[in-house]
């Protein structure tokens, strides 16, 4: 990323009337690069003779510029290269919000709101404007705000330069609708340039590993008698290779992989998936809430528990939404299954499988479960590829003389639709989760926003299932029938 950056500005130095948006995450020295290490080398060799930063208050202008003289007074390599700027007596001004060098050059800074136009040094007019971090947290959550500040970027700070004038745009994403996400998508800011970084570039092949490793963090499950933050990492050192195969980071030498999933624990997804992937999950365009999730696990210690508990009344409905499992960056294949009290009608998530799985293992899970469990019925998409799936697990439930009423769904469109229709469940309370179940919980609650919703889909087919009126089968085993 660094690397990049660099070549970014030099470029545009040269090439002029340049627009360059940059989207890193937060702790990677995007301001660092730009409003002090570039903002510098421009100065000193006289490549700008004025410079504007802007920033989301006056007060964090203020300290961009105060770095800036930092340097210049006090690093002794600057003052040994350019003794004929930062030695002697400073012209004027040398001000909290401005800075003019021996060598003509100047720097001025500027808070949202302020009005910079017709600001000149001289006879220039700034040739280089950074905008370092605009928006904050709460001004981003508002649409009314968002508008506001691209109405001043656009009118008055982009009108602050001439013809020629350099633009680069540094911060975060912190919402979907930001004027930083917007500038860094050219479809809909064509003529900027636009780079997004993420600190994970890629997460690990083994995400059932890991789903592991964060109950055992939360306390929410134990290893070998243990739970928290530190099993957490006795069970990461344990399993560390396949846990950390496949995983790339964008600065590994100063955040690792682990530390990084140690932060989105900590922090939370929504925070992790904004500030250190510059994916924001915005909660108005989410189907489900938090804050409507119900956790049985609150009542109950486990599942065999569960099932202890409610006895007789007990009901097990099964999904999966299969995969090819070829690809271990592709779509997961899930398996979901349900207990819904019979008396209650209180759906309860007991399996939520999610993995890169070949159509021949899935059916390896299926049957496995349905040795566990006595399915009422066990729904599977059976569209191209996946019939012969149904076909075959057919024939393996047969041959091991498992009872499993084998439900066929095909064609099935409009897919946000059927799983937005879970949402009454959820927020009544018919639908209960595990909290275990993290990768599952990741998808519904960045639906429809995230890359992948096979655990939502299967769930919504599981529930497709369990809503139908009982059927009475006997003397053969239902997957016969």
């Amino acid at each position: 990323m660094h690397e990049e950056m660099f070549g970014l500005l030099l470029e545009m130095t040269d090439k002029r009337k340049a627009r360059l948006a940059i989207a890193a995450p937060r702790g990677h020295a995007k301001s660092t690069i730009v409003s002090l290490v570039y903002a510098l080398w421009c100065v000193l060799y006289l490549k700008e003779r004025l410079i504007l930063i802007a920033s989301n208050t006056q007060e964090q202008a203020v300290t961009l510029l105060k770095d800036i003289k930092h340097q210049l007074k006090n690093n002794p390599l600057i003052v040994l290269d350019f003794p004929e700027v930062c030695r002697g007596r400073k012209p004027k001004p040398w001000r909290d919000n401005k800075v003019q060098l021996p060598n003509g050059a100047m720097i001025c800074v500027y808070g949202v709101g302020q009005n910079p136009r017709g600001i000149k040094h001289d006879k220039d007019r700034p040739g280089l404007i950074i905008a370092d971090d605009l928006e904050n947290e709460e001004q981003a959550e508002s649409e009314e705000q968002r508008d506001k500040l691209r109405s001043w970027f656009s009118k008055t700070l982009l009108n602050t330069g001439y013809p020629r004038t350099n633009v680069v745009v540094i911060g975060t994403i912190l919402h979907q609708d930001s004027l930083l996400a917007t500038l860094v998508d050219r479809e809909r800011r064509p003529g900027w340039g636009g780079r997004k970084y993420k600190a994970v570039k890629r997460f690990s092949d083994n995400p059932q590993l890991w789903e592991k490793w964060a109950s055992i963090f939360g306390t929410h499950d134990d290893y070998e008698g243990a739970c928290g933050p530190d099993t957490a990492k006795s069970y990461f050192e344990v399993h560390r290779q396949q846990m950390l195969e496949g995983t790339d980071v964008l600065w590994p030498d100063r955040e690792s992989y682990y530390d990084l999933m140690v932060m989105r624990e900590t922090e939370g997804l929504r925070s992790f998936q904004s500030e250190k992937q510059n994916e924001p999950i915005d909660p108005q365009l989410c189907v489900f809430k938090e804050e409507d999730f119900v956790f049985w696990d609150d009542k109950y210690r486990d599942v065999q528990h569960l099932i202890q508990c409610i006895g007789p009344r007990a009901r097990f409905y099964g999904a999966c939404d299969p995969s090819m499992g070829k690809n271990k960056r592709g779509d997961y294949t899930a398996i979901v299954v349900l207990l819904k009290d019979f008396r209650t009608k209180i759906n309860y998530v007991i399996a939520a499988d999610l993995s890169h799985l070949p159509p021949s293992a899935a059916i390896d899970k299926i049957t496995e479960y349905a040795r566990m469990y006595t399915f009422r019925r066990f729904a599977i998409e059976s569209n191209n590829f996946q019939q012969l799936m149904v076909d075959d697990l057919k024939r393996r439930v047969i041959a091991h003389e498992r009872r499993l009423l084998v439900h066929e769904i095909t064609s099935r469109s409009n897919k946000q639709s059927r799983i937005a229709s879970l949402e009454p469940y959820v927020k009544q309370g018919n639908l209960r989760f595990y909290r275990k179940h993290r990768l599952l919980l990741n998808q519904l609650t960045q639906f429809p926003l995230a890359k992948n919703d096979d655990g939502p889909d299967a769930l919504e087919m599981a529930m497709q299932v369990a809503q139908k009126k009982r059927i009475r089968v006997g003397g053969f085993p239902l997957s016969q029938m």
